[in-house]
């Protein structure tokens, strides 16, 4: 309805598995609408699940993909040096980091 009356153009979806990228583009075509545009999900070197079935989708129906959190939090940014002040410090992202230290140091 937002779509038919021109308050919203395009329509993207996030964290969609690729069937609910499946089914919501079918309903859009039977509905005689674009579909949807985008995908927003998690997607960096810690989390490639996206690969698997979620991208093949995105091509074969042209949808950009929107990567969420490519840096995984900080972690791949350099955390492992600068964590000793400011929200990093927190106990939750130093628990992160040590589960990931391996990772992070390669």
């Amino acid at each position: 309805q937002l779509v038919r009356a021109g308050k919203v153009l395009y329509v993207g979806s996030s964290n969609f598995a690729a069937w609910h990228i499946v089914k919501a583009n079918s309903a859009a075509r039977e509905r005689n609408l674009m579909g949807i545009v985008s995908e927003q999900s998690i997607y960096h070197l810690n989390n490639r699940m996206l690969e698997l079935e979620v991208i093949p989708a995105c091509r074969h129906y042209g949808l950009g993909l929107i990567p969420w959190s490519p840096l995984d939090g900080g972690l791949l940014g350099g955390a492992l040096e600068k964590y000793n002040t400011g929200r990093r410090t927190g106990e939750d992202f130093v628990k992160q980091v040590e589960k990931n230290r391996d990772k992070l140091e390669k």
